[in-house]
């Protein structure tokens, strides 16, 4: 009879704890596995920064290339831009 009783009881706390867990699943209204979507948006925004670090870096690849092609053909006599600016104006 003490079997019973504990299955029982074991069975009624189940049922109870499965309440509790559908009633805070309704309440807080979210999927069910929530990590799936986070883990896609963090690949997505992974993905995302690693294009805009490389599309940077070649951004800075060639402004770099067209700073040295302007210097080089300006050749060792050039000006300064202040000195140049101070020209025309004055």
């Amino acid at each position: 009879m003490n079997y019973y009783l504990h299955s029982f009881l074991a069975k009624d706390r189940l049922r109870e704890a499965d309440q509790y867990r559908l009633a805070a699943l309704v309440a807080s209204a979210r999927p069910a596995r929530p990590a799936r979507i986070r883990r896609r948006v963090a690949r997505v925004l992974a993905a995302v920064s690693r294009l805009a670090g490389i599309v940077v870096r070649r951004l800075d690849q060639n402004a770099a290339d067209d700073l040295a092609r302007s210097h080089s053909m300006d050749g060792p006599q050039s000006r300064s831009w202040c000195s140049a600016k101070e020209e025309r104006s004055g």
